[in-house]
């Protein structure tokens, strides 16, 4: 017998749960990092129904286009900007 699958949460649940993090900054300020040549990533929390992750870019930084298979995201900027290029279905810029 397998375990049952959680229901996907809803982008409002989603949001929701990025703030709530946001908003208790003893939960991820004392384990941000910055590394080169890559960015840093640490998964904080894993559930049935969600994972969250801290990422941090240094300038210049980036993340090539892929995709999360059939996931949904939702995500907050605390510090810094958030630079995004939109591409096509196969990978070249977009407008």
């Amino acid at each position: 017998m397998t375990a049952p699958v959680a229901a996907p949460r809803t982008p409002n649940e989603l949001a929701d749960t990025v703030r709530w993090f946001a908003a208790r900054q003893e939960l991820w300020r004392p384990r941000v990092g910055f590394t080169a040549p890559e960015r840093f990533y640490l998964r904080l929390e894993r559930t049935a129904d969600h994972e969250v992750w801290l990422l941090t870019w240094l300038p210049g930084q980036g993340t090539e286009i892929h995709d999360h298979g059939g996931a949904s995201g939702s995500f907050g900027v605390v510090q810094g900007t958030l630079a995004r290029t939109p591409s096509t279905p196969q990978g070249r810029p977009g407008r």
